[in-house]
C-alpha cells in the first residue's frame, strides 16, 4: 500500500481490515518521501531531506498503530514521486494489488484517478484507493 499524510489513518486502518476479512493478507507499506506542511501546497513545501524526516516518522508511527491493530506489515520510505515509489516496490517484491491511501478533497481525487490508473497500467495489478479525512 502507498500512503501519503497521515498513513495511519482510521480510513486506512478500516480498509486493511476489509481487506484482511477477504482473505488471508500482509502487507508493505510504502511512504513517499513527499514533503508536506499541512496548509501548504505540496509544491511548496520543503524539500526531499525534510521529506524523507517526515516519512520516516509517519513510517514509524503506522507500522506500530497497524501492527497493533493485529495486521501484518512491513514497511519502507519511499522516492518523493509516490509512482516511482509504487514501480520500485513491486519491482522488489510480488504483491497480488495496490492499496493507495490519500487526502479528501476534489484535487486528491483528480490525483487518486491518475496515479492509480498509472500504477495499474506499470503494475498490471489491481489497485484500490482509500480517502483520509483531513
Amino acid at each position: 500500500m502507498v500512503a501519503n499524510l497521515g498513513p495511519a489513518s482510521d480510513e486506512l486502518l478500516e480498509a486493511l481490515r476489509r481487506r484482511t476479512a477477504e482473505g488471508p493478507a500482509r502487507f508493505n507499506l510504502v511512504i513517499p518521501a513527499t514533503p508536506h506542511i499541512p496548509g501548504v501546497p505540496d509544491a511548496a513545501a520543503p524539500g526531499i531531506v525534510e521529506g524523507e524526516q517526515q516519512a520516516e516518522n509517519y513510517l514509524e508511527e503506522a507500522l506500530e498503530k497497524l501492527r497493533s491493530a493485529g495486521l501484518e506489515v512491513d514497511g519502507n520510505v519511499g522516492d518523493a514521486e509516490p509512482l516511482a515509489s509504487i514501480e520500485d516496490a513491486t519491482n522488489l517484491g510480488h504483491f497480488d494489488e495496490i492499496i493507495i491511501s490519500g487526502r479528501s478533497g476534489p484535487v486528491s481525487r483528480t490525483l487518486r484517478t491518475d496515479l492509480a490508473s498509472k500504477a495499474k497500467h506499470a503494475t498490471g495489478l489491481p489497485v484500490r484507493y482509500t480517502e483520509e479525512l483531513v
